[in-house]
Parts: structure tokens; sequence; C-alpha cells
């Protein structure tokens, strides 16, 4: 996960705190897809609800989310999902 160069400030804080960036971590390495499909996982949506009330604490926030597939599959496949929309 990327995060702003100039991130807003909130009550003299840097927006993105240690802790900040440690729950938004913790949540991205836990958003997961049913395999072979653009479906979320179930229990990717703690950590989901978790970023998503981080952004409405800080809302200058913008964090960057990026997905990538992984080698189950064919190419074809993976190529198809990479562009889901």
């Amino acid at each position: 996960m990327r995060y702003p160069s100039r991130p807003e400030r909130k009550s003299g804080m840097s927006c993105y705190t240690s802790a900040v960036k440690t729950r938004i971590e913790v949540a991205a390495k836990n958003i997961l897809f049913v395999s072979g499909s653009a479906k979320l996982q179930s229990r990717s949506f703690k950590g989901l609800n978790d970023v998503a009330n981080i952004m409405k604490e800080y809302p200058g926030a913008m964090p960057a989310i990026d997905g990538h597939t992984d080698n189950a599959g064919s190419d074809e496949m993976n190529q198809s999902l990479s562009y889901y929309k």
C-alpha cells in the first residue's frame, strides 16, 4: 500500500501515524478474493470496513489500492481478472 507524500494534517498531527499505517497494512493483507473470481471472500469485510473508517476519520487521506492475480489458473483467466470492472 502506498501513502501520500504530503498527507493532510489532523489536529496538528501527521495524517498517517505508524499505528494508522499498521491498521491499513494489516487490513490490506487480509483482503482476499475467491480463487478464479473478482468476488471478495467474506472475511475481507472487517479489514475493508476498518480502512473505510480510517478514511472517514482522515478525509484528506488518499491511500492507493493495488491488486494482482496469483499464478493459479491460466494466463488468459488471470488477464481477464486483472482487467475486471
